[in-house]
Formats: C-alpha cells, structure tokens, sequence
C-alpha cells in the first residue's frame, strides 16, 4: 500500500491528494459500519497480474503487490483501497482517519502547485510552438486519470490556445477553438487527432493498444510503468508503419530518490536483459544506473556532466550494436531482394479486389450494406452479419488514418486477421456457389489441414485453368456446359504444384525452428563452458573475472560431440569434432546470456548473497536442457 501511495505522489500532488481522500472516506466508512467487503478483496491480484508474473522479481513483487495492480487501471481499485479495513480495530481505523485527515490539510495547498513534472511538461510544450500558434503534435501518457486531469487543468491554464484531447477510459473528449469541450467515442478522438485537429493528446494506458498516432513525433511518459511491454506499446501508439516524421522523440519523466527512481532503473535492467537475448532495441530509457540517480538527487553530480557521461555510453552502446548488426546497406539489399521477389509472385487475388467483390455484393446489399464513397477512398458499412456489430471498411491507407467524419461506425483496416473481416468474408461465402460451367479442383497440403483449390471455367473457346482472379472480367462463359475431364486434370495437377510448394514452405519453417533450438542449447553449453573453466570454489561475485575480453576468437573444446555435431549441421557457429570457434562479436552474447542468468540465480536464492552463491552453481544452471536434438 504504500508503494501504491508512493507512485501516485511521484505522478502528481493532486493523484495523491485524491487518493488520500478516497482512502479517508472508505476508513470513516468502515468505523461506521457502512463498508462492504470488495469484490475479489482478499485475491489481491488479477488474472492479468499472474498472467504477468514473470517480468518481476521477488524482491520487487514482495514491496510492491499493490502498487502493480494499477499498471492497468485509469482509477484507483476500491480493493486496494478497502483492503484489510473489515479486520481492523475501531480505535485503528478511528487512528487513521485523524492522520489521513491531518495529511490532507497539509496536501491541500501543494496540490494547487505546478510540480517539478508539470513544470518541464510545460516548458517542453512551449518549445514546440510554431510560428502559426499552433503546437507541433504530442502525446503525453499518466498511469493514473487523477494526474491526467492535473495536467488537462494546468495545461488549459497556461497554454490556453492549445487544442487539446483526452483519451481515457473514464472519458474521451476533445477541445474545439472556442475551448467548449466536447465528449466523443475513442474513434473520433483518435480520427480529429490523425487529422490535425489536436495538437496535444492526454492518455492513459486506455490508449496503449490500438491505437494509432503516428501523425506525433513526440511521446511523454509522465510516469513510467512497472512493465517495459506496457511502455513498448506506448512508444508504438507514434512509433510504427506510416510515421510521417524522420525522427521521433521520447521524453520519460521521473524524480530521483522516490519509489519512481527504482521503476526507473528496474525498467532499464529488464530492457537491457531483453536487448542480450534478442539484440539491439530502439532506445526507450536512457543507461542511468542507481548511483547516479543518487548523485544527482544529492547535487553531486550536475545535469550537464550525467548528460555528459550518458552521451559516451549511448556511443559505446551504439558501437556494440553495430558490430552484432547488419548494416544499413545490407538491410537495404536484403529488403530490396525480398521486394523483387515479392513483385515477381504474383497474387491470385489482392485484398483491393476482394474488398471491390465484398463491395458489390447482392447477398451483403440485401442485409444493408453499403458502399460509402469519399475523397480518399472507398468504404464499406457492414450491416445485418450475424454476430458482427455494423463497422466501416476499408482497404484506403489514407481513410483508414483521417476516418469518416459524420459516422458513428468504427472504421477498421479489411485485410485478413481483422474481426470484422474474417467473419465477412466467410459469411458471403458459406452463401454463394459456383455459377454453371464452373467446376472445382482440390489437393490436401501435407502435413496440414490446409488445401489449394484451383478452379476451371468452360468459356466459347474452351475450358480455362483459372491463375488469377482478374481473369475472371475477361472470361467468356460458355454457357452451363460442365469442363471436360482432360481441364479438370490440369487445374488438379496445378493445385497440387501449389500444396507442393506450400509444404516445402513449411519444411523449410521446421528447419529453421530446429537450427533455432540447437543453436539455443550450443549457446547456454558455451556459456557454462566459460563458467566451468573459473579455478573450484570461486563464487558468484568473481564472474567478472572469468568473462571473455571479446577481442579475438576463443575456441572451446571438450563440448557434447552431439551437440557440436547438431551444431555444425543446423546452428550458426562453425564447428569441429568436440569443439566449437567462438568469433569476437559472438563473445559479447555470451556475456549478456550470462549476465542475466546471474540475476536470475541470485532472485532465485533471495537471501543470500554473491559471496555465498558458489559460480559452479550459475554453470549447472546453464547446463538445465542443453540435450542435443535427436
């Protein structure tokens, strides 16, 4: 409970105070005998909480169960701020609410300050004025609504011109020239934003997921949250396909010496843990350790000089990156060979066309659907479709972002995967049938459940295979007359070239899944390697001592021989006999792996310390599921 507290007073003064207040009146509810137990009060946790388990570590979860029960919500949970009250003695409870009572006071004049967060918000804002008045487009993100409607009010007093939206899960609402406020749905909150009607978008994590802001350039991250995923998909709301800007920027806002600071460097610890496994990722959070958040908070360290320090580790970092990374011209000749070869296979039928096919449909016409034409492309409004509620779509890039103003209907991207389209596209289906003269050919893709269908139309010429669906507008039927035997054999023949194709396709899948697991367990066997060479009875802390310089290439002998044999058939590294040849760059990710299977052995052995956790111990741990593939 009170790092739960201490979160919210690092959000903002009014977070705390409103918090503060609705924990008074639910004490003075219980002394009174008016307080319900809540429901799930003695769970604690949510199925998501569990479901999340893994990113925390002991020592985090045993300080801060309450807290992380927020990370989801916009309003403070009446289960955290009821819990235990039904078991307390009426002189406990009467002892709170007199300190609550008295803090409250005490908080009521800071709570009419601008804190030190609100007070870089705004002066970033102010940057970002143009010379037109107008603000270049922002997102600012707060874990909780109270802190959102802080800074809606200090925002409205300050930079009075700025059209501003709120995107939470309690409200939605938009601000128009005249500073009339207006309520509205998620979509046209999000619509007015991509268009350029809102300058400055306040949000919740309401707003994490699905959604699209790639018309910002600028994130802030008023308050950081426990879980780097949950700040991952905040950066992605501005960061993702179709950014219209060259750069984007990510502010992240946090106070030195609070419960903040420790998110802070959790999160760094985490990302850092996440970039050894998977490599380089786009910077989120900027390499500043405890100590120097300590230095700084104290006034030993000045802001200039950690902006300093912090510039040279970026570089080392961004070194280390590239030497483990392709290079920019690589990708680019990757991706351009993939490209060509993407444009050289050509699709039966595109989504352009099944989009035009579902839009002229007799059968969805008939249930109310209709085509909707506008300046930046064609939609279709869904109606009467059995378990589906009437939705907009469209295959236009360029509707999708601006919307459709005037409707209602949310408007969503048809392409396959999307909940609205599946069910459409198999709905037309289950009620259509193959015209006369048209006859169908089928073979099983091996190994799946999966099958290719070629169809055969008789035309006045002749039977047709058919290849793709735009050579249906130049066919000319030849009546009901059934394709005869010898067509229905090549449209068979050519469908099972296809499975054919399909099956080799998946086959090369298996193969590159089992190269992945060999190389995984090679990977942890080298690393428990370099553990195991460390002299007996060396203990956890000298890990440093024993680790690669990755400057030359090491070679391991004495390895499983099965493993260096699956190794050398399937895996990346180059292999021989009983020994494997470990390059300079490969080094550094052993180091990492290494690294995170130390913190992992010391939260599994909460309790003891670096000095009692002997370094043969991280080696066995290593060891745990390095069986070769059979």
């Amino acid at each position: 409970m009170l790092s739960f507290f201490g979160l919210r007073f690092a959000s903002s003064y009014k977070a705390i105070h409103d918090t503060l207040a609705r924990r008074r009146d639910k004490v003075a509810a219980a002394l009174e005998g008016r307080l319900l137990p809540s429901p799930g009060e003695t769970v604690g946790w949510s199925e998501r909480d569990w479901d999340e388990r893994d990113w925390e570590d002991h020592e985090w979860e045993r300080r801060d169960l309450e807290g992380r029960a927020l990370d989801e919500a916009d309003t403070p949970d009446d289960g955290l701020l009821t819990a235990g009250l039904h078991w307390r003695s009426r002189v406990d409870l009467g002892w709170e609410v007199e300190q609550l009572t008295a803090l409250l006071e005490r908080l009521a004049p800071l709570a009419q300050l601008r804190s030190p967060k609100v007070r870089a918000l705004l002066k970033a804002l102010r940057g970002r004025r143009g010379t037109d008045g107008r603000l270049r487009q922002a997102v600012v993100f707060t874990r909780f609504y109270d802190t959102l409607l802080d800074l809606q009010g200090w925002i409205e007093r300050d930079e009075p011109s700025v059209r501003l939206g709120v995107f939470s899960g309690p409200r939605c609402a938009w601000r128009d020239d005249a500073r009339g406020w207006h309520g509205a749905s998620r979509e046209e909150v999000k619509r007015r934003f991509v268009r350029g009607d809102i300058d400055l978008l306040l949000c919740t994590d309401a707003a994490a997921e699905g959604l699209n802001l790639q018309s910002a350039d600028l994130l802030v991250n008023f308050d950081l949250p426990w879980n780097p995923m949950k700040l991952e998909q905040r950066i992605g709301r501005i960061d993702r396909i179709g950014q219209r800007h060259r750069t984007i920027h990510v502010i992240n806002l946090a106070y030195p010496g609070t419960v903040e600071e420790e998110v802070y460097v959790r999160l760094l610890r985490r990302i850092q843990g996440a970039a050894g496994t998977v490599g380089a990722q786009p910077l989120v959070v900027l390499p500043v350790g405890p100590a120097d958040l300590r230095r700084l908070s104290t006034g030993e360290l000045e802001p200039e000089r950690l902006e300093a320090i912090v510039r040279e580790r970026l570089r080392l970092a961004r070194e280390r990156a590239e030497s483990m990374s392709p290079t920019a011209a690589e990708l680019h000749a990757l991706y351009r060979e993939l490209g060509d070869e993407l444009a050289a296979t050509k699709l039966p039928i595109t989504l352009g066309e099944v989009f035009a096919t579902l839009a002229g449909s007799a059968t969805l016409k008939a249930l109310g659907s209709e085509r909707i034409e506008t300046p930046h492309g064609a939609a279709l409004l869904v109606r009467g479709i059995p378990g589906c509620e009437p939705c907009l779509l469209t295959v236009s890039r360029a509707l999708y972002e601006r919307g459709l103003p005037g409707r209602d209907e949310p408007l969503r991207l048809a392409t396959w995967g999307e909940p609205a389209f599946d069910p459409l596209v198999a709905h037309v289906l289950a009620r259509g049938h193959a015209p006369a003269g048209f006859a169908r050919a089928c073979a099983d893709v091996p190994g799946t459940r999966a099958s290719v269908v070629s169809w055969v139309v008789s035309t006045n010429t002749g039977p047709v295979v058919v290849e793709e669906f735009g050579q249906l507008a130049t066919l000319q039927p030849g009546g009901a007359r059934r394709p005869d035997a010898a067509a229905l054999e090549r449209a068979t023949q050519r469908a099972a070239a296809l499975a054919e194709a399909v099956a080799s396709l998946r086959q090369v899948e298996r193969d590159a899944s089992l190269a992945a697991v060999t190389h995984h367990r090679i990977h942890r066997a080298l690393a428990a390697k370099l553990v195991a060479a460390a002299p007996k009875g060396s203990r956890l802390r000298e890990l440093e001592a024993h680790l690669p310089d990755c400057t030359r290439t090491l070679r391991i002998p004495k390895l499983d021989p099965a493993l260096v044999a699956a190794e050398a058939e399937y895996g990346l590294l180059e292999a021989k006999r009983d020994a494997v040849d470990l390059p300079a760059f490969y080094q550094r990710c052993l180091v990492a792996t290494l690294e995170r299977e130390r913190l992992a052995l010391r939260r599994a052995r909460r309790g003891e310390g670096e000095d009692e956790i002997a370094l043969a111990d991280l080696a066995e741990r290593l060891l745990r599921g390095t069986s070769p593939i059979r």
